[in-house]
């Protein structure tokens, strides 16, 4: 695509999305009213973004996010969009630094593809938290573009947030193919294992851990026991709302682990997580036999071989309102 038609369609974005709401609101109420439409516009635009597999593809993200800034007026918060196999190599992270860095702006997204937990291994762990914590030192803000519990993690390292979905969606791949599949398999999150399950397996795993039953508001108020959630298994659509509610609340409380635990404590229980758990796990008739806890041992040993780059956030939080004061 010639660049000029590239910077066309990237102003064309900028155009949308900061004025799309106002618009509409103006055009639904403003032949009744006068309307504020100020307010209404977005915190950032988020450039339009081309995923980055070779360095060619560098050079038209750095046209888009160019134009952006120049067009815009709000703040620009890009999306770096690439895979784990590209940041494998340490020159492809430098520049995808130097690109999250290059036009002053504050914040950056990260949506690294693949990082499914049961096929990412301890070197591309380690290539994300080089990756984070290299963009943090510029003094850009990464943030997370879907992301499981590692995600959270990261905020040890420098990240400021992850996002995720309510449709189970923790990890990323761009396809251009359509698929016939129709409805989602209601899955429940098992926070003991930082991972989804089918319902009756996860019932059959809790009960056989003997775990205490879960004490986040939507469990409380709707179940009185792991097999009353296995009971409501036939009513799909209220139990698909219920545990999609149940994971909101699992991932808000991740966030507010890791701003309120040590690191080196964060390490050790996911290493008691993974020893206490793994033979269960292994045990249990309902769980895929291709389904293992190993993500669990990856992660506790990547952090340990990451602790020099580690700060904790909380203890950070605490130094700087000591400073501030």
């Amino acid at each position: 695509m010639e660049e000029g038609k590239v910077r066309e369609i990237a102003r064309s974005s900028v155009r949308f999305q900061e004025d799309f709401v106002p618009n509409r609101v103006e055009e639904q109420t403003g032949k009744y009213e006068d309307v504020d439409t100020d307010g209404l516009r977005p915190k950032a635009v988020i450039p339009w973004h081309h995923r980055i597999t070779n360095e060619r593809d560098l050079g038209p993200n750095r046209t888009i996010i160019e134009t952006t800034v120049e067009e815009s007026t709000i703040p620009v918060k890009p999306c770096i969009h690439t895979t784990k196999s590209y940041i494998s190599d340490a020159t492809h992270r430098k520049g995808l630094v130097e690109l999250a860095a290059a036009f002053d702006t504050q914040e950056c997204f990260l949506l690294i593809e693949d990082l499914d937990k049961q096929d990412t291994y301890e070197d591309a762990y380690r290539d994300v938290i080089d990756l984070v914590y290299d963009i943090s030192e510029t003094g850009v803000d990464p943030h997370f573009f879907y992301g499981d519990f590692f995600s959270n993690l990261l905020s040890y390292f420098g990240l400021t947030g992850t996002a995720y979905g309510v449709m189970y969606g923790e990890d990323y791949s761009e396809t251009t193919e359509r698929t016939d599949q129709s409805g989602m398999l209601v899955r429940y999150y098992v926070d003991q294992i930082k991972n989804f399950l089918k319902v009756p397996a996860a019932v059959e795993f809790l009960q056989y851990i003997d775990a205490e039953m879960c004490e986040c508001e939507v469990c409380k108020r709707h179940f009185d026991s792991w097999q009353d959630i296995a009971d409501h298994h036939n009513s799909d659509e209220a139990l698909m709302n219920h545990v999609q509610k149940h994971y909101v609340e699992c991932r808000w409380n991740h966030a507010q682990y890791v701003e309120n635990t040590p690191f080196e404590e964060a390490r050790k229980e996911l290493r008691a997580s993974f020893n206490e758990y793994v033979k269960p796990h292994g045990r249990a008739r309902q769980i895929s036999p291709d389904k293992d806890l190993e993500y669990l041992r990856r992660w506790a040993s990547v952090l340990e071989s990451r602790e020099e780059l580690a700060e904790d956030p909380q203890l950070e939080s605490v130094s700087n309102r000591v400073e501030s004061n």
